[in-house]
């Protein structure tokens, strides 16, 4: 998906990943569409789409990976309430989202290997 305003983040193995997705960026500080898949052996099992989000989760999520922070939490409207959390525990990557609104409650984990992350949007984005 990674385009001229995009990002990707891809977590796991090729047996199970976690593909972030954030397209259509404002070229100021929004995407208009994020998106998490989960795939076992590049089948999606799951996919969960939260609408616009600023850049600043991207932010978070590096400094995560990078291990500032052994978690990211964060909320989103579609318009309805949905929540995504991220934990590290041990050598595996936890993936949480959740809504009372939705009936939803689903955890996901893979291990903690980065497999892809590319920030085209950055060439805009730095350019502010």
């Amino acid at each position: 998906m990674t385009g001229n305003n995009s990002a990707t983040l891809i977590v796991g193995t090729p047996a199970a990943k976690l593909c972030f997705e954030w397209g259509e960026y404002d070229r100021d500080d929004c995407f208009n569409r994020y998106l998490v898949q989960y795939l076992e052996s590049d089948e999606i099992i799951e996919q969960f789409q939260f609408g616009s989000c600023s850049t600043h989760i991207i932010r978070k999520i590096e400094s995560f990976l990078k291990g500032e922070t052994d978690t990211v939490e964060s909320g989103f409207r579609i318009p309805q309430i949905i929540y995504c959390d991220l934990n590290r525990v041990g050598e595996s990557f936890n993936f949480h989202a959740y809504s009372t609104e939705l009936s939803l409650d689903k955890k996901v984990e893979v291990k903690f290997e980065i497999i892809e992350f590319k920030k085209s949007f950055r060439k805009f984005y730095d350019q502010k």
